[in-house]
């Protein structure tokens, strides 16, 4: 297996080490090494999610293998070989090789959901775009349309500096074919800003993200997305400051580049001991926190 790797195109989130770091490389940054990848048989059942797992694009699989590599241990039992085995080889059983490709894009679907979540709720562009394909259609409450004018609309909204939180639960997937699939998610979201009138809302939502994902080229994400609404409570905005409201609770959630999950990608959180003074780690110790 060969994996091209697009440097121009590496926005240092580091996903792919994470999933496969013995293949994927990276400097001091965070951001992908440059140079083409030839996958050893030994890791070659990581590097395709790696591959995938990449908003940017940065990297593609030239000659996707004809087999996948898996371990012994989830093959059928074997007469004569011991259940211990670890060593790697090629699984040429159909059926377990069916059983793999789905448990695979299971996991690419999933994966392109909560890259929606971190879009949406930090204000970051490329994992939002990296959620849709650029034909996809998204009937999103107030919104119908091209995924792209969603974007372009969400785009507007961030600027308003609002506090967006999604949490997504119950993801049913139904395969339609190898290509299409069928996906149920629901979803809880909490959206605090400005209206059009400059007027402060905050509104608890509850519904289900309804979804036409296709695999294209290896890749899943949504072709057609319809929002369903099954819960909406509007609440009472707090009056004070966020940083009244939090206080010693830091850092608080920011917008892309500035959230602290970009520097964890980038390996630049610092530790907890340099994070924090050392009265503030006795009070933290002490558990005064009204956790």
């Amino acid at each position: 297996m060969r994996i091209i790797v697009h440097k121009a195109r590496c926005q240092g989130h580091a996903r792919c080490s994470a999933r496969a770091p013995a293949v994927f490389k990276l400097d001091e940054a965070g951001y992908i090494l440059p140079g083409d990848i030839d996958v050893a048989n030994g890791e070659q059942l990581l590097a395709p999610d790696g591959v995938r797992s990449c908003p940017e694009l940065a990297l593609e699989i030239e000659d996707p293998p004809a087999a996948r590599i898996v371990p012994d241990a989830i093959l059928k039992p074997r007469t004569g070989v011991p259940e211990h085995l670890t060593t790697m080889e090629f699984a040429t059983d159909p059926m377990e090789q069916a059983k793999i490709t789905e448990l695979l894009d299971r996991e690419a679907i999933r994966d392109c959901l909560y890259r929606y979540c971190r879009g949406i709720d930090r204000a970051d562009e490329a994992a939002l775009r990296s959620a849709y394909w650029p034909d996809a259609h998204d009937n999103h409450g107030a919104y119908c349309g091209s995924a792209e004018g969603f974007i372009r609309f969400a785009l507007g909204v961030f600027k308003t500096g609002p506090r967006n939180i999604h949490q997504i639960t119950n993801i049913l997937i139904e395969f339609i074919n190898p290509a299409e699939a069928a996906v149920e998610s629901y979803f809880t979201a909490l959206q605090r800003g400005p209206d059009k009138d400059g007027e402060m809302r905050q509104m608890l939502l509850s519904g289900r993200y309804c979804d036409l994902f296709q695999r294209r080229e290896g890749e899943w994400r949504i072709a057609e997305r319809t929002v369903v609404y099954d819960w909406l409570e509007e609440q009472i905005p707090a009056a004070v400051l966020e940083s009244e409201r939090f206080g010693p609770r830091q850092p608080i959630g920011a917008p892309h580049p500035d959230d602290p999950v970009y520097a964890l990608g980038k390996r630049r959180i610092a530790s907890r001991g340099d994070a924090f003074s050392a009265s503030e780690r006795e009070r933290r110790i002490s558990g005064d926190d009204g956790l």
